[in-house]
């Protein structure tokens, strides 16, 4: 079946249009027809806030509208899913809708040769950016609760052992950065959805021959998509270090690891140890090549394995994910019964 989807914008009503030659037309609203409209769906209509599915023929358009007037569009017909320019747009555009997260993740990340595995329940809000984690691996029983404007910037933490005091700790310092590659200020999506875009970005003009998208198996029960993002130019470049700069904010900026380029760069003692003028090793990408499982119904990440040079450099799994668990301000009160602080 050949068809076409259309978006378009009235006013402040966004009109999507499915068109096949094959089928008459399908109107709801009040709106105009179009003579091979499959379906036309006003996305400001109350029933189709959040992801929703709309059949007709055979043909499914998921639907994922947003407060700022965003949508995204995906088409599947005969089983045959559409472009995975679509499914990344609505990935991000779920990402930037979400306000609150629950999940358990497991995660590998690569320190030298060796893979280390981390485990931890979250429970987090993103704006103001709140998050409260509990570690099951390596070490069980840390808590660690951080709340954007509290505290003076510092986490606090309570150790799974003695001295058994509380303790309060930069999030960006070398003892909670401990074999750690991100800090818990890019818990979440938003952090990663960010290197995403950045991606799209770079590839804008040849989009196709860099991202390839396949029905995945289901994993953790759920359909997903699997999206393959490959990087074939991906290498390490020199980078002369400008005034003001420090390891972290050339990677923020750029949208790189700057785990890994600490550890290229073994003359370097912390993410602030460089100097204007000094010559450093940096990725041109933050990875050669992203696989995700996307979960089709909310269209999140659920899975992600990161590679390099050097092959797998991390591997997030996200497990009980919650899109929208209805924390209460208790959930980020270090008195909240629940917790040990």
């Amino acid at each position: 079946m050949n068809f076409c989807c259309r978006i378009l914008s009235v006013g402040l009503v966004t009109l999507v249009v499915l068109c096949s030659p094959a089928k008459g037309t399908v109107a709801e609203g009040t709106f105009p027809s179009f003579p091979n409209a499959l379906r036309v769906v006003n996305t400001a209509a109350p029933e189709t806030t959040g992801p929703e599915f709309a059949e007709k023929g055979g043909l499914a358009l998921l639907l994922a509208n947003s407060s700022s007037g965003g949508l995204s569009c995906h088409l599947a017909c005969d089983g045959n899913l559409t472009s995975a320019l679509s499914v990344i747009n609505g990935m991000l555009e779920a990402i930037g809708n979400s306000k609150q997260f629950t999940y358990k993740i497991k995660s590998w990340e690569r320190f030298g040769t060796e893979m280390i595995y981390c485990e931890s329940d979250v429970r987090m809000q993103v704006k103001p950016y709140k998050v409260y984690l509990k570690t099951w691996a390596p070490e069980a029983g840390i808590e660690i609760l951080y709340a954007e404007g509290e505290r003076d910037g510092l986490a606090l933490i309570k150790p799974s052992g003695f001295p058994y005091l509380n303790v309060k700790l930069d999030p960006g310092s070398s003892r909670m950065r401990e074999d750690q590659h991100h800090t818990i200020l890019e818990s979440g999506f938003g952090y990663f959805g960010g290197i995403i875009r950045r991606s799209l970005d770079a590839h804008q003009n040849d989009f196709e021959r860099y991202v390839t998208l396949e029905d995945g198996s289901p994993w953790q029960g759920k359909a997903c998509y699997l999206l393959t993002i490959d990087h074939p130019a991906y290498a390490w470049i020199s980078y002369t270090v400008k005034p003001g700069e420090t390891i972290l904010s050339i990677a923020r900026r750029n949208g790189l690891p700057e785990h890994s380029i600490m550890e290229r760069n073994p003359s370097l003692d912390d993410y602030s140890d460089v100097k204007p003028g000094e010559v450093i090793r940096i990725p041109n990408a933050y990875a050669s090549k992203t696989v995700l499982y996307i979960d089709k119904q909310t269209l999140i990440p659920i899975k992600k394995l990161i590679y390099d040079d050097r092959g797998l450099y991390e591997r997030y799994e996200f497990h009980y994910l919650n899109a929208a668990p209805g924390l209460g301000s208790n959930t980020f009160n270090p008195e909240n019964p629940e917790y040990g602080f």
